[in-house]
């Protein structure tokens, strides 16, 4: 049987041409590098040693013998030997050939191969009017937000690029400055923020005077925003540096924004370049620095141009806000910065933005599975940036409290509780923004710590009393009193703790709980110790209460007030040490009125606590006053009119009061009545 040869290709004669072009690999490579920098590609690039082809069999030719470039190649030049195969049908299987749209795409691809035979052609054809290499079509290439760069769009089927891509057309020419920043990063030997300084500053300078005069256009502030390409990104590898280098440049666009916005009210193309500016941040994601733009942008745009902003723009970053939020421990320093940034920028939006971004979020919410931990992170996340909000009141937070905590049977732990209170101490400028952030940047390792440094922060502070009573009211009114108060019982013994629940203790309107308070204290101090008087006025409101309270057994009262002792400095005006011990005077005589309704006080009861009025009254001034005589009369003579004889010695007690109060001759007149009606109950008796 006749064997069937391959087809023969007609004999062809070896081209010699007149000049050759020897080209290193180092050449090829710099061509590459330098076309991978101009026009970046979806897909790496294999290296030249990676595979044998046409490419690989002409450089070897002159060197050691291969196998390489067996089949025919479409390369310029045909390798210069080839094999005639016999055809075996039960071995070999006939390929359609590639399709036209294969070659093309073959052509079109950035193997070395190809690289090669297309710098082979170009010199043998010497068009100069046509580049080496052509670059991308028009409709493959897309805008990247996160580079500001042209790049070759991937397939449908590729995996989602790591930056987020925009549609929105972008200029063909990027400024000099920016390549040459972007250019000068990437081929740094050491990427670290001295370096990237030195870069930006020209940079910066250049285009801040450019935005100062608003000689910017839109387009060209799209460019801007976006400072690194991919390249420069990834030469630096640290991602957060990456962030912090945009966050600067974007930093002094706003900066240029808000002198053209004093220099140049009038421009046309500033209205523009403020939506521009805040679309964009709104875009690029949640991190704190982007946050941290988004609020200061809101506060230096005019009021007008800021209820322009889309509100789908803002939408999407609260979506991602939250949602990133509600991904990450709370207890975090960098979780409380971002809900605090994002809060103050709430403060500037109008109450219509703000009703129109509650219904989003609360849309977002209800996606989420009712009982699920996300959906929790999500309400609580979404509280503490109202919280944060300081054009909202105390009344709104609660109601928002109520809303998106109370009414789900979500209980709040302390720490959550804190960062609440932390959030509306700064919101209402009761702490200052250094203080708010010494507070909330350690991460503490008891929740009694965490209370403490709180309390600390507001004791310092002048009007800490009106604050802990704001606060106290807070509690009360999302009915958690309970947490703050057993933060007050887990601080440390000090001047600090004993003025905190001093303050709590007057401003609860609770003298169960204000005696709780006093007593926990006094305990904690030890036997033998006294709490510093808590001052008598703050007592007051009480006393009625204490006094009638039938579960109050021990007359602590007393010692709350401390009567006897002055308040008054010995050097003071007399007129003002008169003041005070006609006050505590006319107090005493109230409280003996108030023995005298209690119904659970007996009469052995009754009697101790008047001679404690009457103690109290001497050491005042060295008298008794007529009401709280009247008051003991009373009692001590009750045995008289109910018809008994009555006690010897009670009436000797009162006689003796009388005498030391109003003289002897008095107390004898009072002597010879109580005989005289001793003497008609005998009479009767009888």
């Amino acid at each position: 049987m006749s064997v069937r040869s391959a087809a023969q290709c007609p004999p062809r004669g070896i081209v010699s041409p007149s000049s050759a072009v020897w080209i290193t690999d180092a050449m090829l490579r710099q061509a590459i590098d330098r076309y991978h920098r101009q026009f970046p590609a979806a897909a790496p690039c294999r290296r030249i040693s990676s595979h044998s082809g046409p490419l690989e069999s002409r450089r070897r030719q002159l060197g050691k013998r291969n196998m390489t470039g067996i089949m025919p190649s479409s390369a310029t030049y045909p390798p210069l030997w080839h094999f005639d195969v016999a055809w075996i049908p039960s071995e070999c299987k006939w390929e359609p050939p590639s399709t036209a749209e294969e070659r093309r795409k073959k052509k079109q691809s950035l193997s070395p191969s190809a690289l090669f035979e297309s710098l082979i052609s170009w010199l043998e054809k010497s068009d100069a009017d046509k580049p080496f290499i052509q670059p991308p079509p028009a409709d493959d290439i897309v805008c990247s937000a996160s580079t500001g760069e042209a790049t070759v769009a991937a397939p449908a089927e590729a995996a989602a690029p790591e930056y987020v891509y925009h549609n929105a057309p972008m200029p063909a020419k990027v400024p000099r400055v920016l390549s040459a920043l972007r250019r000068s990063i990437s081929l740094l030997d050491t990427v670290d923020e001295e370096a990237l300084e030195r870069l930006l500053r020209p940079f910066q300078r250049r285009f801040f005077r450019r935005m100062e005069a608003a000689d910017l256009t839109v387009e060209g502030l799209r460019v801007l925003m976006e400072p690194l390409d991919q390249v420069s990104r990834d030469r630096i590898s640290d991602p957060e540096m990456a962030d912090l280098l945009i966050a600067r440049v974007r930093r002094s666009l706003l900066t240029g924004l808000e002198i053209a916005q004093q220099r140049v009210p009038d421009s046309v193309i500033l209205p523009h370049l403020w939506t521009t500016f805040v679309s964009i941040v709104c875009s690029s994601g949640s991190g704190y620095q982007n946050i941290r733009l988004f609020r200061k942008a809101l506060d230096l745009m005019p009021a007008d141009i800021r209820a322009r902003i889309p509100m789908d723009d803002i939408k999407t970053l609260a979506r991602s806000s939250l949602v990133a939020q509600a991904s990450k421990c709370n207890l975090f320093p960098d979780w409380i910065r971002v809900a605090s940034q994002f809060g103050e920028a709430l403060s500037n939006l109008s109450p219509l933005q703000l009703q129109d971004l509650d219904l989003e979020i609360n849309a977002l919410i209800l996606e989420r599975e009712q009982d699920s931990e996300e959906n929790r992170r999500l309400r609580f996340a979404w509280l503490m940036a109202k919280a944060y909000n300081s054009a909202a009141t105390n009344e709104e937070v609660v109601q928002s409290y109520r809303e998106l905590i109370a009414s789900h049977g979500i209980d709040l732990a302390s720490a959550q509780l804190w960062q609440v209170t932390a959030a509306r101490l700064k919101s209402t400028e009761a702490i200052t923004t250094v203080a708010h952030f010494e507070l909330t940047r350690y991460r503490y390792s008891s929740l009694s710590r965490r209370w403490a440094a709180l309390f600390s922060a507001i004791h310092d502070l002048p009007s800490a009393k009106n604050i802990l009573t704001e606060l106290y009211g807070l509690f009360k009114d999302i009915d958690r009193t309970d947490i703050l108060i057993d933060a007050v019982y887990s601080l440390p013994v000090s001047r600090m703790s004993i003025d905190t629940a001093r303050t709590i203790a007057t401003a609860c309107d609770d003298h169960r709980l204000a005696l709780q308070l006093y007593e926990t204290i006094r305990a904690r101090l030890g036997q033998g110790s006294r709490v510093a008087p808590w001052g008598w006025e703050a007592w007051v409101p009480y006393l009625e209460r204490i006094i009638k309270d039938p579960e109050i057994t021990r007359p602590v009262h007393w010692e709350l007030l401390n009567l006897p002792r002055l308040t008054t400095p010995p050097d003071a005006d007399p007129e003002e040490i008169a003041r005070e011990i006609q006050a505590k005077m006319a107090l005493v005589d109230s409280i003996g009125q108030w023995y005298m309704e209690a119904p659970h006080l007996n009469e052995r009861q009754l009697l101790r606590r008047l001679h404690r009025c009457v103690s109290v009254q001497r050491a005042l001034a060295k008298a008794v006053s007529p009401q709280v005589l009247g008051r003991v009369a009373e009692v001590v003579t009750r045995d008289l009119q109910g018809g008994d004889w009555g006690r010897t010695t009670r009436l000797r007690w009162l006689l003796s009061i009388i005498a030391q109060t109003h003289g002897e001759k008095q107390a004898g007149d009072v002597s010879k009545t109580l005989e005289g009606w001793r003497r008609m109950l005998d009479r009767k008796a009888c």
